[in-house]
């Protein structure tokens, strides 16, 4: 028989979970118009509960109809809860809800059943059958074949001839013409999310049983997943269960025929790079009710004595330190330049990215071969690394002119999976687990190694941030800014009143990749070796990003800071360490206190601290009330556009 399919034979399994995840994540989207990126979360968790009641004694077939009852509950709950009140909410709050999803449930297994690989027991027959005479297959491959195509032969028939399938296409064309109708969108979308739970749950346990069950790569089956689902336009069955075996049977024969590593896991990216190229706009959307505004963006002038005030604070603390805490002092500071990066990218112009910590790593790769291997001096190595950055930033930044929202996420998930895959795990070029040694840094001859002078080290990043703060607050303020706001707000609105959306899209991610390097080139400093294939730059470690950015205010310099203080191996980090477990409940108390934030507080905290500020020396001053936003002066007052901030922001 032919290798190409006996790849074909061999990837029925993988293609089988793929097929059920897909189609669960296409349930969803139909349902709900959220689109799950926690699916293969849902699935990892469900296949450890699988795994627990099969140690606990319960029989194969009891452990499976507990596991999928209890994964259909859940996306009951998290329907009627969560999903329910972000029924008007922007794109943004919809898709950072599921990665704070993801990560509460990736914390929440770690926590349980640590985070070692652990053998599941297959729920099919495991002997080989004989195909084509000298090949052999396992038969639970086949039985999870014939199980796929079944659920989606069930899928297609429930949605074109039941009722539920029905409302479900209503709705997902016009929930206020549904409504109308009679159908209730919580019951749809609940009973959607159940559906598509009990999905994830089932591609879990069985494709736990032909790979590692860990909770840091199977959470990335997503993927391949959305992939699949993108190609079937998140709307046929049938489309996307093909799809997710083509995308199996690809990723197997490149395994397989392929001697570069890592261009089996980026073979979905590639497949949803071609799929956006030739559909682009033409993508579905969903008809929702309304569309919610998205994050304040403050725009308040600096207090500059409460700036100087705040630098000299963190001056003391940081001569004040011990070495831990001067090191979790520099964490701090790097990752807020960071996460100021996403503030520019998402929060000013709405554009979704889950690869920031990708540009990092590129940068910081790059920083370290210009030093090590070209001799550059600190930070010059930094500097020429940013701006080799820079057109690399906005090459990939290109997806972004033809796609926006949900597809622009699922892009740059794929092309952070994808450069992980590609380069960081690339031992020939990264040097492995080994690492890449970092030279020593030093400025006008005096050293600022972050081992030797730990001090001068934290000077020069906390110099860095306020830098990079001063410069994405004058952003705000600025034309660019303004023009960046009206993108985020209306894209067709912005492009009538003579905006050039696409220039501004690529500029935002031109600047979001420079600072992202910067961040990137710091990290590479702050030890003499730098491990690129730890997964420190991988999709996962983005995603928290995301998250702890969104909770301080993804709109917000101030949100971006507090993200640093917060982000793990940072200052609060470690000043919370000492409490038994804290490490353990991180990542899930996280993830819960995102899901928290989107619902009750979605302009971030360090907003609504800075509103209660206000309000409260309004008070102190005596002042009863303010008259309003007031209109802008001077030419640029003939051309005005709202807000969600509520101040009415010129578009020059």
């Amino acid at each position: 028989m032919p290798d190409i399919f006996v790849y074909l034979l061999l990837s029925l399994g993988s293609g089988a979970a793929y097929a059920l995840l897909a189609n669960g994540i296409v349930a969803m989207y139909k349902g709900s118009g959220i689109l799950n990126f926690a699916q293969g979360g849902v699935a990892m968790f469900a296949a450890y509960c699988y795994m627990q009641l099969m140690t606990d004694g319960s029989s194969k077939l009891a452990a499976l109809l507990i596991v999928i009852a209890g994964a259909a509950a859940f996306g009951v709950v998290f329907a009627v809860a969560v999903v329910r009140p972000l029924r008007n909410a922007p794109v943004l709050g919809k898709v950072v809800v599921t990665l704070g999803l993801l990560v509460a449930l990736q914390g929440l297994a770690s926590l349980i059943w640590g985070e070692a690989s652990n053998p599941v027991e297959s729920l099919f027959p495991t002997g080989s059958v004989a195909v084509g005479g000298d090949t052999n297959v396992g038969a639970d491959r086949l039985y999870m074949f014939g199980t796929a195509v079944v659920v989606a032969t069930a899928l297609w028939a429930l949605y074109r001839f039941t009722r539920l399938g029905l409302a479900t296409q209503a709705a997902s064309e016009n929930e206020m013409g549904a409504s109308l109708l009679g159908f209730s969108p919580t019951l749809i979308a609940s009973i959607n999310w159940a559906l598509g739970s009990a999905l994830a749950a089932l591609a879990g346990i069985l494709i736990a049983s032909i790979t590692t069950l860990d909770s840091a790569t199977m959470p990335m089956l997503v993927l391949p997943a959305l992939a699949a689902a993108l190609v079937g336009r998140f709307a046929s069955f049938g489309v996307t269960t093909a799809a997710a075996f083509a995308i199996g049977w690809i990723q197997t024969t490149l395994l397989n025929t392929w001697e570069q590593p890592g261009v089996q896991t980026a073979a979905p990216f590639v497949v949803v790079i071609v799929v956006m190229i030739f559909a682009g706009r033409a993508l579905p959307t969903r008809g929702a009710l309304s569309e919610g505004r998205p994050p304040k963006a403050p725009a308040g002038d600096y207090r500059w004595p409460l700036m100087a005030i705040s630098v000299v604070v963190a001056v003391v603390a940081l001569v004040m330190f011990n070495g831990t805490y001067q090191a979790a002092f520099a964490t701090s500071l790097t990752t807020a330049i960071l996460a100021l990066s996403l503030v520019v990218l998402t929060g000013y112009v709405g554009q979704i990215s889950l690869m920031q910590l990708t540009f990092a790593g590129i940068g910081g790769f790059v920083t370290v071969k210009l030093a090590a291997d070209l001799g550059f001096p600190f930070p010059l190595s930094i500097i020429a690394g940013a701006a080799i950055i820079a057109p690399i930033s906005a090459l990939l930044g290109l997806p972004a002119l033809r796609i926006r929202g949900l597809s622009l996420a699922v892009v740059t998930l794929g092309a952070a999976v994808a450069v992980d895959a590609v380069l960081f795990q690339n031992q020939g070029w990264t040097g492995g687990l080994d690492g890449m040694a970092v030279p020593s840094a030093s400025l006008f001859g005096a050293s600022v190694d972050p081992f030797e002078h730990p001090v001068r080290y934290g000077l020069v990043v906390l110099f860095t941030l306020v830098v990079v703060a001063i410069a994405v607050g004058n952003i705000r303020r600025s034309g660019i800014g303004r023009r960046m706001l009206a993108v985020r707000s209306n894209e067709r609105a912005a492009a009538v009143a003579g905006v050039n959306v696409s220039a501004v899209k690529l500029q935002a991610f031109t600047i979001a990749g420079v600072i992202a390097a910067i961040s990137g080139g710091l990290l590479a400093y702050s030890n003499p070796f730098i491990v690129f294939g730890s997964g420190q730059f991988s999709a996962l470690p983005s995603i928290t990003l995301l998250t702890m950015v969104y909770l301080g205010g993804i709109a917000s310099v101030a949100g971006g800071v507090m993200a640093g203080v917060i982000a793990s191996g940072g200052v609060m980090y470690v000043m919370l360490s000492g409490i038994g477990g804290f490490d353990d409940y991180f990542a899930m108390v996280s993830g819960v206190l995102l899901i928290l934030t989107v619902l009750l507080q979605p302009d971030g905290a360090m907003v609504a601290v800075g509103e209660q500020v206000r309000w409260l020396g309004k008070k102190l001053r005596g002042d009863r009330g303010s008259s309003g936003p007031q209109a802008p002066d001077g030419p640029d007052a003939k051309l005005t556009m709202v807000e969600p901030d509520e101040q009415r922001v010129p578009v020059p």
